[in-house]
């Protein structure tokens, strides 16, 4: 009787010490899990912010948008009868700065034409491009912050040649407290299209002309594609990254699918009144003066060039699902034809 007591005595700091060691760790996991739950809510919470911040739409003082000045037609040469052929175009007063941020040729043209037709007001741009005054785009002289334009063109820092590593430098080009309009286009498309208005910058026809298919065969070609591919994700991601809101994201080859739609989201994003005579008249005319005719498929990808491109595809599309925007259109099909990736290159 006396051994079992000393042998039970024996066993009893054991004991104690397991049941003490037991009670610790389940302490310090629930104090784990505890934390854990409540940093992932603080998470949840601090998304949710950024995303209602970055949804948001364009404050005004009103819902009215104040028009002055000279107006230019934009289907003047209508017949007379045309319900289009008198509507005009003019400078507003007191606007809010809006930029329209794209990569080059990636239809920020175009936007810019379906804005001004279906709000009668002009846009404006960072460039003095005499090519597009002269065609009436009239805002292309405004000063950006003249509050006379409803967008702002920007190519941001992707004319810099080589992509800046400066991340100061780049979040000054961003100027991330304005409201944003985000178009986003294929890169390959935009790549082509670049290229031809940078071979033709010197002609009259540097928004539409073509150029030889041998044109895309060259050194400087393929250096080109190298240093854009890059250009084109840093706009993309410090865009999204790095603006405060409103930001309007817009996918190119959405907008040529259904132009309407797009674009009244485009006016509800910028709190202007939708005129359903302009959009009418906008249905009719939706090509604008500076599509290049002529366009044909061309593939002067290597294979490698190619796998970057669908890379900062995919980075930009993880970033467009975090924030809430929707997907590249193509995303599931990015290059449609891998047997045309030009073979051994």
């Amino acid at each position: 009787m006396s051994t079992r007591r000393f042998r039970t005595n024996q066993q009893l700091p054991v004991i104690m010490v397991a049941l003490i060691s037991m009670i610790s760790i389940y302490c310090v996991f629930s104090s784990f899990t505890s934390t854990s739950f409540q940093s992932d809510t603080a998470d949840d919470t601090r998304l949710k912010e950024i995303r209602k911040s970055l949804h948001g739409r364009v404050v005004r003082n009103n819902d009215e948008v104040k028009l002055e000045g000279f107006g230019w037609m934009l289907w003047r040469d209508d017949d007379p009868g045309s319900p289009c052929v008198n509507l005009k175009t003019r400078f507003g007063w007191n606007l809010v700065r809006v930029w329209l941020v794209s990569f080059p040729s990636s239809g920020n043209t175009w936007t810019r034409y379906l804005l001004e037709a279906s709000t009668g007001i002009f846009t404006g741009s960072v460039f003095n491009d005499k090519t597009l005054f002269n065609a009436g785009f009239l805002g292309e002289k405004e000063p950006p912050d003249s509050g006379r334009t409803i967008v702002q063109k920007t190519h941001g820092g992707s004319l810099s040649g080589n992509p800046k590593e400066d991340l100061l430098d780049r979040y000054l080009l961003i100027n991330s407290t304005l409201p944003a309009i985000l178009l986003l286009r294929h890169p390959a498309k935009s790549f082509i299209s670049y290229w031809k208005l940078l071979r033709t910058r010197n002609a009259k026809d540097k928004h539409t002309g073509q150029l030889s298919e041998k044109m895309f065969e060259t050194n400087s070609f393929h250096r080109y594609v190298e240093q854009v591919t890059r250009l084109w994700e840093q706009l993309a991601v410090d865009t999204l990254l790095w603006s405060v809101g409103p930001l309007h994201v817009v996918h190119y080859e959405d907008l040529v699918a259904d132009t309407d739609h797009h674009l009244r989201q485009l006016l509800y994003f910028l709190r202007v009144p939708m005129d359903e005579d302009r959009l009418s008249c906008v249905r009719s005319h939706l090509t604008g003066n500076f599509k290049r005719v002529g366009n044909k498929e061309l593939d002067p990808f290597t294979t490698r060039e190619k796998i970057k491109m669908t890379l900062a595809i995919q980075r930009v599309n993880r970033l467009l699902l975090v924030l809430g925007y929707p997907e590249f259109p193509y995303i599931d099909n990015i290059f449609h034809n891998t047997t045309q990736f030009n073979g051994a290159r």
